[in-house]
């Protein structure tokens, strides 16, 4: 799918500015998601502080995002592709934020695992975060490169990908 070119030079503009924008939005959940995955074992409170900023960061990008699709919206009437791509990112950035959400709690939750935490227990949330970030990496590039194929793929990952989740247990032991 490629937005092509447009008469007006602003429009194209309008929409690079989207796509930049959302790919920011997707490395910083990204570099968030591996901060999480960090955490397991290190529990290092200074790593909640630096989450909560990140998080903040992450909701301004969001904000942006849906200010610079509304004007886009408003003011160009977008149609067909353009009207898909402007949609699908403000559902994007919603998903973005709430995997940031949940990423910091992640980090919050991970200084608060007690020392008895089983190195299997640790291993499946690295696992997990691992899968994330491989996810999240092809839905990145999906986006960028307009590739629906791919983006389909991330949506409906392998069962393989899926398996360690049933796995992992749903509570950390009492300390």
């Amino acid at each position: 799918m490629n937005l092509g070119q447009h008469t007006v030079r602003a429009y194209d503009e309008q929409l690079t500015q989207l796509t930049q924008l959302i790919l920011e939005m997707g490395k910083e959940v990204r570099k968030m998601v591996l901060a999480a995955r960090e955490s397991f074992r290190s529990r290092d409170e200074a790593r909640v502080t630096d989450a909560k900023i990140a998080d903040k960061h992450i909701n301004e990008l969001d904000e942006q995002i849906e200010d610079a699709a509304i004007v886009v919206l408003a003011l160009q009437s977008p149609m067909a592709v353009d009207l898909r791509f402007v949609i699908s990112v403000l559902k994007i950035t919603g998903m973005l934020e709430r995997a940031g959400d949940l990423a910091k709690n992640a980090i919050k939750r991970s200084v608060k695992m007690g020392p008895n935490t089983s190195e299997d227990i640790i291993r499946r949330l690295e696992q997990m975060a691992d899968i994330n970030v491989e996810m999240l990496d092809l839905a990145l590039q999906a986006l960028e490169e307009r590739d629906t194929p791919t983006s389909t793929a991330v949506w409906r990952p392998p069962p393989a990908l899926a398996a360690p989740y049933p796995q992992t247990p749903t509570h950390t032991p009492p300390r």
